[in-house]
């Protein structure tokens, strides 16, 4: 039977593990999406994490408005002991694969303030067609429910992001020199899971 118009196609078995076992953690008023993420991965496949543990590790500084590198939130969470890899210039179909496949996936975003963000994905919401519709989040900075941005949105936030992000003023000015990734993206999973294919480095990253 073709599906009716306003139909919408059901979550994988991956999806709504994602949505059911990772839990929401909140950032506060940090610069610490990164590490927050980090820890609702690393939580989601079973390993007990908090951000504030892993601040002291990835960001022994603190909160000096710098966020978190990618190298070492990978470094982190293969210390961790689960399998870790990041990917530039990742499309769209890359991600709901991994979405769908119930891997922990964390994207980096510009924010409509001129920052960049931390969000980790949870779902992929296609048109009754078949075609990718929204790409559900779940974000450190908003309390409540996952939020879903349309495809054509996400895309645009997803492209030219700075690697660290959480950054203003003097730092700000110093992250204008760092590489710019372009549609980023993490991806975690159990040790004993299928391997990850071999991600990108910093290096690979271009220079503004």
């Amino acid at each position: 039977l073709a599906p009716k118009p306003n139909q919408q196609i059901k979550p994988t078995f991956g999806e709504r593990n994602l949505q059911k076992h990772m839990p929401r953690m909140f950032q506060g008023n940090t610069n610490a999406c990164g590490t927050t993420t980090v820890s609702m991965s690393l939580a989601y496949l079973g390993v007990p994490s908090n951000f504030r543990v892993v601040d002291k590790s990835i960001r022994p500084w603190g909160d000096k408005a710098l966020g978190s590198s990618p190298d070492d939130i990978v470094a982190y969470a293969r210390r961790a002991g689960v399998q870790a890899q990041m990917y530039n210039d990742a499309s769209i179909y890359d991600l709901a694969r991994h979405v769908e496949a119930g891997r922990a996936v964390t994207v980096l975003l510009n924010t409509p303030e001129g920052c960049t963000h931390y969000v980790n994905v949870v779902g992929i919401e296609h048109h009754a067609h078949g075609g990718l519709a929204k790409i559900k989040t779940r974000d450190p900075l908003k309390r409540g429910g996952d939020f879903s941005y349309d495809i054509k949105n996400f895309d645009q936030m997803w492209r030219d992001t700075k690697v660290l992000p959480g950054m203003d003023g003097i730092a700000h000015t110093v992250g204008s020199y760092l590489p710019l990734s372009n549609r980023f993206l993490m991806v975690m999973d159990k040790p004993e899971a299928r391997r990850l294919p071999s991600g990108a480095t910093l290096s690979h990253l271009k220079m503004s």
